[in-house]
């Protein structure tokens, strides 16, 4: 294979490519018996790292890589019901074909297995455990609803097994898989951290799919379930809990203190109505008025797009959004866009009157303002 970058400009190009010499490697994979294994896959990785090739073996235990650059390589094989092993020395192509190499499987690999301790019953299905052996990922295993695991067709060895959950919390520890030993085990405790927890509600309906971002000690983050609830994995520490909703213009935030056994929050939203009028420069009703909000909160410089409308026939629009402080902007045809805040109090109906100036009117007086 070969690659370069060539611009391209008028008239004729002309490109020469120079293809790297490769060569074939070959061999055959057996079991402990000598007997062939086939559909078995063999891996040529080039050392210290870089190219990686990948071949199954056929019936006759027989696998061959055609096109392999001159290099050092490692290679391994592994196949369903075997342990992971690797060939005798390191591969060194440099010009002729490789052949006659042997990877032998010994038959009926260990297994390591135990049980993660520190889950909550929800999390388990959510944890991988894996086997690590000479920086290696070579096997891994979901933990059942017991909380246990088991990771199978592994070669004798010390192993270093590593139970990871999607919050990022982990434990780890070391094992040895001895020469025809069937099983080892190992139980990992997970760190314990304290959960942020709670819930929320808007108008008394649970709040499904909003963002749930927290600022402080931890950056952690998650999103509402369809109950309106919510569960954070943080460290102690005080944080600012940042709610982010846009669909229905949710956008909230409060500070929150999280203890060594954690915390728990309710959150309940009663809508505010904003309402209001779009009136030309004689006074008149502006139909089909775009009105669209943005919230804004100045001590967190955060915005968050809020819901929009349009207005009727006679000038009006109404919305139903959280409270809090809002930015109003309104635009039609041969009209300048205008904006202007709103702060919206709790479960309160704030109305407003929003003029729109022409905008050939507009682009005059700004015409003289400069010429000043």
């Amino acid at each position: 294979m070969a690659r370069a970058a060539v611009r391209l400009t008028a008239g004729t190009e002309r490109l020469d490519l120079v293809v790297e010499a490769g060569t074939e490697v070959s061999g055959r994979i057996v079991d402990a018996a000598g007997r062939p294994v086939g559909g078995a896959v063999a891996r040529l990785h080039m050392i210290p790292g870089g190219a990686a090739f990948q071949a199954t073996s056929a019936a006759d235990g027989l696998f061959a890589f055609d096109w392999v650059p001159e290099g050092t390589y490692r290679l391994l094989a592994e196949a369903r019901g075997y342990a992971r092993a690797d060939a005798p020395g390191e591969v060194q192509v440099a010009g002729a074909a490789v052949g006659g190499l042997e990877v032998r499987l010994s038959e009926a690999g260990g297994a390591i297995s135990g049980q993660v301790l520190g889950l909550d019953p929800a999390d388990r299905r959510r944890v991988q455990v894996r086997a690590l052996r000479l920086d290696d990922k070579a096997g891994f295993s979901r933990v059942g609803p017991d909380g246990r695991y088991r990771i199978s067709d592994l070669a004798p060895g010390d192993w270093q097994v590593v139970a990871a959950t999607h919050d990022g919390r982990q434990a780890s520890g070391e094992v040895t898989l001895e020469p025809g030993q069937a099983e080892a085990f190992l139980d990992l405790e997970l760190e314990t951290r304290p959960v942020l927890a709670g819930r929320v509600t808007f108008d008394g309906r649970p709040v499904a799919g909003a963002d749930v971002r927290l600022h402080g000690p931890s950056a952690p983050a998650a999103r509402t379930a369809q109950d309106g609830s919510f569960r954070v994995v943080v460290t102690p520490g005080r944080y600012t809990l940042i709610l982010l909703e846009p669909r229905q213009g949710l956008g909230y935030s409060r500070a929150v203190e999280v203890g060594p056994d954690g915390a728990e929050v309710t959150i309940d939203l009663e809508s505010a109505s904003l309402s209001g009028r779009v009136l030309d420069g004689g006074g008149a009703p502006v139909a089909g008025a775009a009105v669209v909000t943005e919230g804004v909160n100045p001590a967190l410089d955060l915005s968050y797009s809020g819901p929009a409308t349009r207005t009727d026939d006679a000038g009006l629009f109404a919305l139903r959004l959280a409270p809090g402080h809002y930015r109003l902007t309104v635009s039609a045809d041969g009209f300048a866009p205008a904006t202007t805040d709103v702060e919206l109090p709790e479960g309160r109906t704030v109305e407003l009157e929003v003029p729109l100036a022409p905008a050939a009117e507009t682009a005059e007086d700004t015409g003289a303002e400069d010429s000043t």
